[in-house]
């Protein structure tokens, strides 16, 4: 006959053991989020993907980005946009900007298209969890 028995010393070990691995996990599943958000945020200057932070509490990690213009890139502008109508200037005639080396005067643009880098971004981090639980559970042995 064989006998198992499974000893558990201390109830505080196992709660120390656990809020390491929780921490380890936070740590390494916001980092690997950051960084898939900063490979996937499309590029011009560079600005939005660098904007990228993380703030830390005991029980979430928020990773956050103020750069007031990538909601646009993500959702669109324009007749892609959550209006479905075009750009038009409020108060001028003409809508003026400088864009590839040229200057414009344009009554309407259609917008930008969505490039919805957030959404490609989740799925990527939602798949390299596992990977985050294993790194974490070094904790636990």
């Amino acid at each position: 006959m064989v006998k198992v028995s499974i000893c558990i010393n201390s109830e505080l070990t196992f709660k120390e053991d656990f809020q390491k691995f929780k921490k380890e996990l936070l740590d390494e599943t916001s980092k690997n989020g950051k960084i898939t958000l900063q490979e996937n945020t499309p590029k011009d200057t560079g600005a939005g993907a660098k904007a990228y932070k993380i703030k830390k509490s005991d029980n979430q990690h928020i990773i956050s980005n103020d750069t007031e213009y990538l909601p646009w890139v993500n959702d669109g502008t324009g007749i892609y946009g959550p209006r479905r109508q075009r750009i038009t200037p409020k108060t001028a005639k003409f809508l003026h900007f400088h864009w590839r080396g040229r200057e414009w005067y344009l009554k309407s643009v259609r917008g930008q298209r969505p490039q919805r880098f957030v959404e490609v971004s989740m799925i990527e981090i939602e798949k390299s969890v596992p990977q985050a639980v294993m790194i974490a559970s070094r904790h636990l042995r």
